[in-house]
């Protein structure tokens, strides 16, 4: 244990963070946060890839470390002229939807916007629970008509999510869909069980 915890130390690349996933009981941190911090001051250092980026910031996500997360992003956007891969933009409005900083989720859209990038499925919806948190039904209503008009199948977490917003804006169609498919839901459960 103390030999992977010496060796992740010492090797300040994203690969780091993958060597181990365990605590150390002669340790206060666990080990993939030493991981994070040795990656931190490369990163700091100098400028690392996209895909360096990426793999770290969906380590710290499995690891539900939404802080370390936007330390990241911010370190990216003083040293990067360029933007993440566009799925890691999914990854940071999760981040700040959990930290309940959901303002600074309008800074990406409008991000997304000057750089006109598609706003696929999965980011649809991490800019849906950013409105729901932040009770605004009708942005919420926005990205779901996105998520439709561009073909995507709207998940049944997602529509019981949306839920609020279709009562609160009388959407009866959509009530009955998203009962309907919770109904459905629950019948395959029971089914499974």
């Amino acid at each position: 244990r103390m030999l992977s915890l010496r060796v992740c130390a010492r090797i300040p690349t994203v690969s780091a963070s993958l060597i181990v996933r365990h605590y150390s009981a002669e340790h206060e941190k666990p080990a993939q946060t030493l991981c994070f911090d040795s990656f931190y001051r490369d990163a700091s250092r100098r400028t690392l890839s996209r895909y360096q980026y990426s793999k770290m910031m969906r380590q710290l996500d499995a690891d539900g470390e939404p802080e370390n997360i936007i330390r990241l992003w911010n370190l990216w956007q003083e040293k990067n002229e360029e933007l993440p891969y566009t799925g890691l933009f999914g990854t940071i409005i999760r981040a700040y939807n959990q930290l309940g900083q959901l303002d600074k989720v309008n800074d990406i859209y409008q991000l997304l916007q000057q750089n006109n990038i598609h706003i696929g499925a999965n980011l649809s919806t991490a800019f849906i629970e950013n409105a729901i948190l932040r009770h605004d039904y009708e942005d919420a209503i926005k990205f779901y008509e996105m998520m439709i008009d561009s073909g995507y199948e709207v998940h049944t977490a997602t529509m019981s999510m949306l839920l609020p917003a279709f009562i609160q804006l009388e959407r009866h169609d959509d009530i009955e869909l998203a009962k309907e498919l919770l109904e459905q839901e629950k019948r395959e459960q029971y089914q499974r069980e």
